[in-house]
């Protein structure tokens, strides 16, 4: 009977401790709550989707409306795009989202090929069946009464075409998982601070503003490295086992965003650490506060659509995204890789985020703490 009463308080005793480390009860109830959110507000989410459509006027006015209907903003073009490859691509940087073009043939009676040109296999593949209803619904109510059903359907022929370069899908997953690697820098620059601080070499390091700098560079730099040494082991597994292009190493506008993200990645890690400085008082509560990395990398990440599908995102969900620097890096390297375009706004607004931000960490991060 004493056993079973020590083995009852022992374990009561842990689970006390738990609810009282604030961290704990972060990952044991505020993430999941997090995660059951971003995903739920994914489930059942049909692509929403900006389509472009032109062509036949009577039969584009029902297509328009029917796409409407199910919810897929669709806009009439009222001159047939020249070239619909580069007018879906503009588009598209312009939006920073897919956007799908449909072209209707003006002598549709006669010529009923008609093309979807889209930025994304999954939009492409869902407005072809919408299309194909629409277009069903058309042909049975108005010159096609009475035929039988699978003649209606041979009677009109939807392409498709996904407006990208020849890139492989595995290629496009490594690049994510590439830049989301200087990332993942916050939760390991702030790790480094905290053992600077508990260690004391922060002070050695440093007695005076000037060489306050001098400090954050050596960090800067070291993270820096280790982050490239990550990426360097990250390239050789996808080569040698996945047998994926790296094409996208080969250009500049990769390693800039990689830059960027790691700039943003440092500059938060410092403003977290300093508040970390400013609200501990022991050790322990720094040891303890230096893991707040993990979950703001993890929000950056699933927000800024590295691990879970923009494509999918509700339209709440993208409006935020749209504000994260982060997402505008994964969008800027994505995007040239696809297209061999950029959009120079979404570039400007990531580069002047990640000095404004780096700047604001740099000058609050404090000279000397004593623990």
């Amino acid at each position: 009977m004493n056993v079973i009463r020590s083995i009852f308080y022992q374990v009561y005793s842990i689970l006390k401790i738990f609810n009282r480390s604030k961290i704990a009860l972060f990952w044991e109830i505020v993430f999941p709550i997090i995660l059951l959110i971003l995903f739920g507000s994914l489930a059942d989410q049909q692509p929403s989707v900006t389509v472009y459509i032109s062509g036949d006027t009577t039969i584009v006015n029902h297509i328009e409306s029917k796409l409407n209907n199910t919810g897929i903003k669709t806009l009439v073009v009222e001159n047939i795009v020249d070239n619909p490859r580069t007018y879906v691509v503009e588009k598209s940087l312009r939006s920073l989202d897919h956007v799908a073009y449909i072209y209707i043939p003006k002598d549709f009676e006669s010529n009923k090929n008609i093309h979807i040109y889209s930025t994304s296999s999954l939009y492409a593949n869902y407005l072809s069946g919408v299309l194909r209803e629409a277009l069903f619904g058309f042909l049975l109510n108005n010159t096609y009464i009475g035929l039988p059903h699978m003649l209606l359907f041979r009677n009109f022929n939807i392409s498709t075409e996904i407006v990208a370069s020849d890139i492989s899908s595995r290629e496009i997953m490594t690049l994510q998982i590439a830049l989301v690697i200087p990332l993942s820098s916050i939760t390991i620059t702030i790790s480094l601070l905290a053992m600077f601080t508990l260690t004391g070499l922060d002070k050695r390091m440093y007695i005076s503003p000037t060489s306050k700098f001098t400090a954050i560079f050596i960090v800067f730099v070291a993270v820096l490295l280790y982050m490239l040494e990550s990426t360097l082991v990250l390239f050789l597994v996808s080569r040698m086992f996945l047998r994926t292009s790296l094409s996208f190493a080969m250009t500049h506008v990769f390693w800039f965003t990689y830059i960027i993200n790691y700039v943003i990645a440092f500059a938060l890690a410092l403003i977290l650490y300093s508040i970390v400085l400013y609200k501990s008082t022991t050790s322990k509560e720094i040891v303890a506060a230096s893991s707040m990395g993990v979950p703001v990398f993890l929000f950056l990440a699933f927000t800024s659509g590295y691990f879970a599908s923009y494509e999918l995102f509700p339209e709440m969900l993208k409006w935020f995204a749209r504000i994260l620097p982060s997402f505008h890096t994964l969008f800027t390297a994505r995007n040239y890789v696809l297209y061999l375009e950029i959009n120079i706004m979404s570039l400007v607004y990531q580069v002047v985020f990640a000095v404004i931000l780096l700047t604001v960490s740099v000058l609050i991060y404090p000279l000397v703490k004593k623990v």
